[in-house]
């Protein structure tokens, strides 16, 4: 399954061929054949200013004199709002063949909310689409071009894209099969800079998304066995990156591990969404601007052991599976991934005290998230998890 030494990975494996309409291409420098795209398009590019930069200095993506024309939004914020989505439609006034996403969750997340609203009826908000799915799917979206820039959120191959609300503190998703990315070049070197703050946030957020379509009342045997091989690759890739970073050695090898690792945890939760670590995230981003891989796996081994004890045999064949002697190994993983990335200690250093936390547990139960688990989940749980997860020792 591993595809490290593939140059191309366009959709060729019967393994999941099918199970998504967006065409991948996965390896180094795939991103060379953007340019056949956009020869004669009509192009926008969503990205940040450094992303935009990075762009334009990259000569396999020297699309410019290859494009009847051009257009940039390059003001792409980290967890974008309704505000940030409505301030940016207002600028674009062209008609577009394709809108190219360049950067991280962020950005692909902000290209799939424009590529609809775009195309909507002008009296339609992005408020609108957020509270009624169904009007996404009277559209016809801008085939949308994502190009991922760091290895964890997955929105690359997903129908989802989420959007906050900064007054109200709230995470919203846009959800519709109109949303999958037309084509997604997935190409590790361009995460060879990142540095180990982002390494590990994105790189959490993986796994755990991975992680959380397996404890999922959604999964099935080929999600199962993608979020499976998702963390063969990303319990290896991530603690080996941080230690390359901070050596500041070649990373390459492991860089190309983890960007596959996304890709599978990304095709799993596209089929089954994610479920309780996610719904507990949520408002410890809105509120305290914590990473989102980083508020995901703060719950992570606290919930993996709740669900264990929901007594499925997945759990035995995925200690099997990932070369562990037993379920107690399992666990063991993953406390002591948390601890190697510093987990609890980020949490801490930006809440403070637990008791923040508690003040907003009613938020933390998300319908379609939570309700995902292998158990019946309610407030008293969601506090004995926090706890559990603020004190967390190995």
């Amino acid at each position: 399954m591993a595809l490290i030494d593939k140059d191309l990975y366009v959709n060729n494996i019967n393994f999941w061929d099918g199970l998504i309409p967006t065409k991948v291409y996965f390896g180094r420098d795939s991103r060379k054949h953007l340019k056949s795209l956009c020869t004669g398009k009509r192009i926008l590019i969503i990205s940040t200013k450094n992303g935009r930069l990075r762009f334009e200095r990259d000569m396999f993506l020297e699309i410019k004199y290859l494009c009847k024309y051009l257009i940039w939004v390059d003001n792409v914020k980290s967890n974008p709002t309704l505000k940030d989505i409505t301030v940016q439609s207002k600028l674009i006034r062209n008609k577009f063949d394709y809108i190219i996403a360049f950067g991280g969750g962020s950005a692909i997340d902000s290209a799939k909310a424009l590529s609809v609203l775009l195309k909507a009826k002008s009296n339609y908000t992005i408020g609108d689409l957020v509270m009624n799915s169904e009007i996404i799917n009277e559209i016809e979206p801008i085939p949308l071009i994502a190009i991922p820039t760091t290895s964890g959120t997955g929105s690359e191959v997903t129908p989802f894209a989420t959007i906050w609300d900064s007054i109200n503190k709230k995470k919203y998703s846009l959800l519709s099969d109109k949303l999958y990315p037309h084509v997604t070049f997935i190409d590790s070197e361009l995460t060879l800079n990142l540095n180990e703050e982002i390494t590990i946030s994105t790189g959490l957020d993986a796994i755990n998304q991975a992680f959380e379509s397996i404890w999922n009342r959604n999964a099935n045997h080929r999600t199962i066995r993608l979020a499976t091989e998702s963390l063969k690759l990303g319990i290896v890739a991530l603690p080996k990156l941080i230690d390359l970073i901070r050596n500041n050695e070649d990373s390459n090898y492991y860089r190309s591990m983890m960007a596959e690792s996304s890709l599978l945890a990304g095709m799993a939760i596209s089929k089954t969404r994610t479920a309780l670590c996610h719904s507990i995230s949520y408002p410890i981003t809105a509120y305290f601007n914590v990473p989102h891989g980083v508020a995901c796996a703060f719950s992570m081994a606290s919930v993996l052991k709740l669900n264990i004890e929901a007594k499925d045999e997945r759990f035995n064949q995925l200690a099997l599976d990932l070369g562990c002697q037993n379920i107690e190994s399992l666990i063991n993983i993953v406390d002591q991934l948390v601890l190697y990335c510093n987990v609890q200690d980020r949490i801490k250093s930006i809440v403070q005290k637990k008791e923040k936390l508690i003040n907003i547990v009613d938020q933390m139960y998300t319908v379609n998230r939570a309700d995902n688990a292998l158990f019946n989940v309610n407030k008293s749980i969601i506090l004995n998890i926090l706890h559990k997860s603020w004190d967390f020792v190995c």
